[in-house]
C-alpha cells in the first residue's frame, strides 16, 4: 500500500512537471528558392535569451544569406553566405523578432536550410503555480521519503535536458552529413568537368602545335616575319579596343600618304618597352616602342596608358601614405625609377583618383631588385600580393582618364556608388564589386 501511495504521488507531480515545464523550441527545414528570401516570426512576451542555429544542407556552394532583426527593425545578426552558424542573443525588446534565409544572389541553386530556435519563454503565472504546487507535494511526500521532489524535479530536469542535448547532437551530426555527402558529390561533379576541359585543351593544344609545325615548311622566314607583324598588330589594336571600351579616347589609324595630324602616336620596334608620358610639344609625333618582349597585352596597355599621360603609382607624390619603399633592396642606378614626380621637377594631378594598387601602371613588389627581396611593400599586408598582377585596365584607370580627358561633356547620365558615364555605349562602368544598370547592385563578399 505505501509503494502504491507514493507511486501514486510521484505518477501526480511528474504530470504536473510535464504540463508546467515550457522550454521554446523549434526545428524547422526550409526549402529556399534561388532569387527568394524566407522569412519566420516568433513572438518573444518578455526579455529572454535566444539562440539560433543554421545550416545549409544542400544546394549550390551550401551557402545563405542571414539575417535577425529584431521587433523595433534593429538588425541583430547580418551574414553573407555562410554554410552554417550558431547565434547566441539576447532578446532584450518584447515583440515579434524576424528571422530570415536570403538566397536572392543565387539565380538556379535552391538551399535546403535546417534551423534550430531556442528561446526561454515561461510564464510568470504558471511559475507561481508551479511553485506552490511543488511546494505542496514536497510537504506531502516528506513524511514519506527522505528524497525531496525538490531532489526528483532536478533529476528530471537534468534527464531532459541531456535528453534534448542528445537529439539535437544527432540532428546536427545528421545534417553534416548530408551536407558533406552533397558537397562530396557536387566536387565529383566538378572534378569530372573539369577533367573533360582539361583533356579538350590537351587536344586543342597538340593539334595547334601540328599545324604550326607544319605551317613553318613554307617560307619559313617570310611567314614568321608576316605572322609575327599581323600578330603584333592585332595585339596592339586589341589593347586600344580595352581602352577605348569604357572611355571616351579613340585611336584612329593614319597610313603613310594621308597628311599626319599635329599630335599622334607612331609605333616602331625598340630594344625595350618604352613611351613618355602624354602630349608633348617638343615631339611630333610622340614615339612609343615595343620589342617582342614587350608584345602582351598587359605591357601594350601599361605603354598606352603612358602615351595618354599616366604615370606609374609608386611615382604619385602621396605614396608614402599607400607604399614603403624599400631603398636597401634596389639595384645601383634604379634608384631614380622609385623617385616621385615632384622630386623630378614635374607637376602631376591625380585628379582626386585614389591609389590604385590593382592599376595597369602598378609594377610588381620586386621590380628593380637586386637580391630577390621586395623593393615595394604596402602599408596594408592585404594588398601585397595585387601588385604588378594586373592584366586589364582597372577601374580607376578608367576614372582618370575619364576626368583628364573630360569624357562627362561625351556621355551624360547618372551612376551609383561612384561609377561613371562612358563607353562607346555610354553606359554606367561599375567600381569593384558593384553591378547593374546604374551600379546600384552590390556583389556578394568584401569591396577592395
Amino acid at each position: 500500500m505505501f509503494k502504491s501511495f507514493f507511486f501514486s504521488v510521484f505518477v501526480c507531480v511528474l504530470l504536473n512537471l510535464t504540463l508546467f515545464v515550457r522550454t521554446l523550441e523549434i526545428d524547422l527545414t526550409v526549402d529556399v528558392k534561388p532569387g527568394y528570401e524566407e522569412c519566420f516570426f516568433e513572438e518573444i512576451k518578455k526579455p529572454t535569451s535566444l539562440e539560433i542555429e543554421y545550416q545549409v544542407i544542400d544546394g549550390g556552394d551550401l551557402d545563405i544569406n542571414f539575417m535577425v532583426t529584431s521587433p523595433h527593425g534593429r538588425i541583430m545578426v547580418s551574414e553573407l553566405q555562410k554554410s552554417d552558424a550558431v547565434h547566441k542573443l539576447d532578446a532584450t525588446e518584447v515583440g515579434v523578432y524576424k528571422v530570415c534565409f536570403d538566397n536572392s544572389f543565387s539565380h538556379f541553386a535552391r538551399k535546403l536550410v535546417f534551423f534550430e530556435i531556442m528561446a526561454g519563454d515561461d510564464d510568470e503565472d504558471e511559475e507561481d503555480d508551479l511553485k506552490k504546487d511543488w511546494k505542496a507535494a514536497q510537504e506531502e511526500l516528506s513524511s514519506i521519503v527522505d528524497m525531496t521532489l525538490e531532489d526528483f524535479k532536478r533529476l528530471l530536469d537534468n534527464v531532459n535536458n541531456n535528453l534534448d542535448k542528445a537529439r539535437s547532437d544527432q540532428q546536427v551530426l545528421r545534417n553534416y552529413e548530408a551536407r558533406d555527402r552533397n558537397q562530396q558529390e557536387n566536387n565529383f561533379q566538378r572534378v569530372n568537368f573539369f577533367s573533360g576541359v582539361q583533356v579538350f585543351i590537351m587536344l586543342s593544344v597538340a593539334l595547334t602545335q601540328v599545324l604550326l609545325i607544319r605551317s613553318l615548311f613554307d617560307d619559313k622566314k617570310r611567314v614568321q616575319m608576316k605572322a609575327s607583324n599581323k600578330q603584333a598588330r592585332a595585339l596592339i589594336r586589341v589593347a586600344m579596343n580595352r581602352w577605348e571600351k569604357d572611355t571616351c579616347i579613340r585611336f584612329v589609324p593614319i597610313s603613310e600618304s594621308e597628311k599626319k595630324p599635329a599630335f599622334y602616336i607612331k609605333f616602331y620596334n625598340s630594344t625595350t618597352c618604352f613611351s613618355d608620358i602624354g602630349r608633348s610639344e617638343k615631339q611630333h609625333p610622340q614615339l612609343l616602342g615595343l620589342s617582342k618582349g614587350c608584345m602582351s597585352i598587359p605591357v601594350i596597355l601599361h605603354e598606352l596608358g603612358h602615351a595618354l599621360g599616366m604615370i606609374h603609382p609608386m611615382s604619385r607624390n602621396d605614396r608614402d601614405s599607400y607604399i614603403d619603399v624599400r631603398t636597401q633592396n634596389v639595384k645601383t642606378g634604379a634608384d631614380r625609377n622609385f623617385m616621385i614626380m615632384r622630386e623630378r621637377g614635374y607637376m602631376y594631378f591625380t585628379l582626386n583618383v585614389p591609389y590604385d594598387y590593382k592599376s595597369i601602371m602598378q609594377y610588381s613588389p620586386t621590380i628593380w631588385s637586386w637580391n630577390g627581396n621586395p623593393t615595394m611593400v604596402t602599408l596594408k599586408p592585404e594588398y601585397q600580393s595585387i601588385l604588378g598582377n594586373a592584366d586589364d585596365v582597372s577601374f580607376y584607370d578608367k576614372l582618370y582618364i575619364h576626368r583628364r580627358y573630360l569624357c562627362g561633356w561625351v556621355c551624360t547620365g547618372y551612376c551609383e556608388n561612384g561609377g561613371i558615364v562612358g563607353g562607346k555605349s555610354c553606359k554606367c562602368i561599375c567600381p569593384d564589386g558593384y553591378h547593374g544598370s546604374y551600379c546600384e547592385k552590390r556583389l556578394p563578399g568584401e569591396i577592395k
